[in-house]
């Protein structure tokens, strides 16, 4: 029998063996416990160590029993900080409890707040009031009589209940997010969407699934067995911190976190996201100052408590608290040198990048399918560059290289939903020429305006699905062995390498997405391209085969140099990542590509150029 504790002498492996022989003879606990003392004499000092072989050789052999327990660290182990706490969660869980049953018992006996809003209002305190309750009475408890034990059944019931609330309060807070969108979205319609019988049935439906998601958590966390430690690093029982104790094969359990987080946790964002995003076209259009802030004043609590409940959720699955980005060099001479070279990299984006944005806009002439496209690649290439450049010259200028788990976390996800739209959007682009080369007389019916605005959305929403799966399976990870990021930004090859968990599912993901996403839009891209070289040999006119040519050059320049980047990083298996080498690819896709997009598109085009000359020279005329 193995017993996962430290081995300091040739005594104390005496002691263990000893007490494996009396553990097969003996059931009875206080039996186990005498006989394995009398024996293990001769440890002397050891008899600490004994006491420690004692408890994990329970937790091994029992830890389905009522006599299995575990030590909740907590926040500290200072008596005077323990009476400080006391006082101030205590003071906080009277007033949360006081708060929600004043408000529940408010809205019941006022007729004029008998509303489907008051109604999800009602349902999220029944909710408040039960997350509070699983884990603060523990907790005072335990600062108080300073024992800080809990029963492995007890543990087991937390982690239900906690993942019940959470999960409910997440479907909740997205149902509520609907219920905005209908009363500002389709007023005349409200009473009609959110009728009594609707929002019953949909408060009921959301109960449930957290109950079954919880109950899903709890089955598969009470079939482990816990050898390695008895001490969970938190002040009640969750999921990561009870994974991390488990000497069994924990995969399964980190697999149906994943798929929770992006049924309920990024499900539910993406639905409060869709909803406001509604609600914000809505509002604008909107002509009344009054109506407008009257419109906002109702969303901005609710938004604030959903963005809150995600970033906690996010932070709650790593010990680390933030990372350290290594950057391109340590050299001070080097790193002078590389923040004018990225700075005069990142204005210039901006600036090319802004200005085709503004001139596509301001000349009629240019509102074409082709030319909407160039600006949403350009809109691209502005967040894309936004988001990795500024941090990393603040970090050069600063010498601070840290960047908070938050911080990081949103990193990974904007970069990767720029990353995954401009895949698509370039395949969109080729599409697009196809239609003009290619069908000329059908192009305006192809390319109409309603085709074109819903293709784009959709695009965009792709990308932001796809980043949000990604992002979800990210913060599932545990990062314990180095919070050292050996890149210039947060992505998501470096990051599986400095985690300690297993990553399989994470890069699974990412290839699936690779091949859908990158290899996908790179057929279609090449589909098209082939059809309209077929279609361009198959012209007489020179000039025409020319032009047609001069069309389609630009786009494959940029396609051939994302393209080929973004296979090399994404489509290697694990084991041939060289961080060195992606750092210096990951500038091309994410540096150079958005400062030679506009060059290529502006120095090539004639009317782009055009534009561009008569904003500049109508500004010029302005300023004179």
């Amino acid at each position: 029998m193995w017993l996962p504790v430290h081995r300091t002498t040739g005594k104390l492996t005496w002691c263990m063996e000893k007490w494996s022989n009396v553990a097969q003879g003996h059931k009875a606990k206080g039996s186990l416990g005498q006989r394995a003392a009398q024996n293990c004499q001769p440890c002397g000092q050891d008899g600490d160590a004994f006491t420690q072989v004692n408890r994990f050789g329970d937790l091994e052999i029992k830890n389905k029993t009522d006599n299995v327990e575990f030590m909740l660290v907590g926040f500290t182990d200072s008596p005077e900080l323990q009476k400080i706490l006391f006082g101030v969660f205590l003071i906080i869980y009277v007033s949360a409890l006081a708060g929600n049953f004043i408000l529940i018992v408010t809205i019941c006996n006022s007729r004029s707040l008998h509303t489907p809003m008051y109604f999800l209002l009602v349902n999220l305190s029944l909710v408040n009031v039960f997350s509070i309750s699983v884990t603060t009475p523990k907790l005072l408890q335990t600062l108080l009589t300073h024992r800080k034990t809990i029963s492995f059944h007890g543990c087991i019931v937390q982690v239900y209940l906690i993942i019940w609330a959470l999960g409910t309060e997440l479907l909740l807070l997205s149902f509520m997010a609907f219920d905005r969108y209908a009363a500002i979205c389709h007023p005349l319609r409200y009473t009609i969407l959110m009728r009594k019988e609707v929002c019953v049935g949909i408060a009921a439906a959301v109960w449930v699934a957290g109950m079954v998601n919880s109950a899903v958590h709890a089955g598969f966390i009470s079939q482990l067995s816990f050898c390695n430690s008895n001490i969970i690093n938190h002040f009640f029982c969750d999921i990561p911190p009870i994974l991390d104790l488990s000497c069994s094969d924990t995969y399964l359990n980190q697999s149906l976190t994943a798929v929770s987080d992006v049924i309920f946790g990024i499900g539910s964002c993406g639905l409060t996201m869709t909803s406001y995003l509604l609600i914000l076209k809505a509002i604008f259009r909107i002509r009344s100052t009054e109506g407008k802030k009257k419109a906002f004043s109702t969303c901005s609590s609710h938004l604030i408590v959903h963005s809150t409940i995600i970033v906690l959720e996010m932070r709650n699955h790593s010990a680390i608290t933030g990372f350290i980005l290594v950057g391109l060099s340590s050299s001070p001479e080097h790193q002078m040198l590389l923040f004018w070279a990225f700075i005069c990299i990142y204005a210039a984006a901006l600036v090319s990048n802004i200005l085709i944005v503004i001139a596509i806009s301001t000349c009629s002439k240019l509102h074409t399918p082709m030319y909407f496209l160039l600006i949403n690649l350009s809109v691209i290439n502005v967040c894309s560059i936004s988001i990795t450049i500024p941090k990393m010259l603040q970090t050069i200028l600063s010498q601070r290289k840290s960047i908070t788990f938050a911080g990081c976390i949103a990193q990974v996800y904007l970069f990767t939903l720029t990353l995954g739209t401009e895949l698509l959007l370039l395949a969109f682009m080729a599409f697009d020429r196809y239609a003009a080369i290619c069908h000329p007389l059908q192009y305006t019916v192809i390319m109409r305006k309603e085709f074109c605005f819903g293709a784009m959305a959709g695009l965009w929403l792709t990308g932001m699905i796809n980043s949000a799966v990604h992002t979800g399976l990210l913060v599932q990870l545990s990062f314990c062995r180095s919070n050292l990021i050996n890149h210039f930004f947060c992505e998501l090859p470096p990051m599986f390498k400095i985690s300690c968990s297993d990553t399989t599912l994470n890069e699974t993901m990412v290839f699936a997405a690779s091949v859908i996403i990158a290899i996908g839009s790179c057929a279609l891209t090449l589909t098209s391209y082939w059809l309209i070289v077929k279609t361009i040999l198959g012209m007489r006119s020179t000039e025409g085969k020319r032009k047609a040519f001069s069309t389609c050059s630009s786009h494959v320049l940029v396609v051939s140099i994302y393209y080929s980047t973004i296979f090399y990083t994404f489509l290697r298996p694990a084991s041939a990542y060289s961080l060195e080498e992606d750092k210096i690819i990951a500038i091309l896709y994410s540096v150079v590509t958005p400062v030679l997009n506009p060059l290529i598109y502006s120095l090539r085009n004639a009317d782009v150029k055009a534009a561009l000359a008569k904003l500049i020279v109508k500004r010029l005329l302005q300023t004179d």
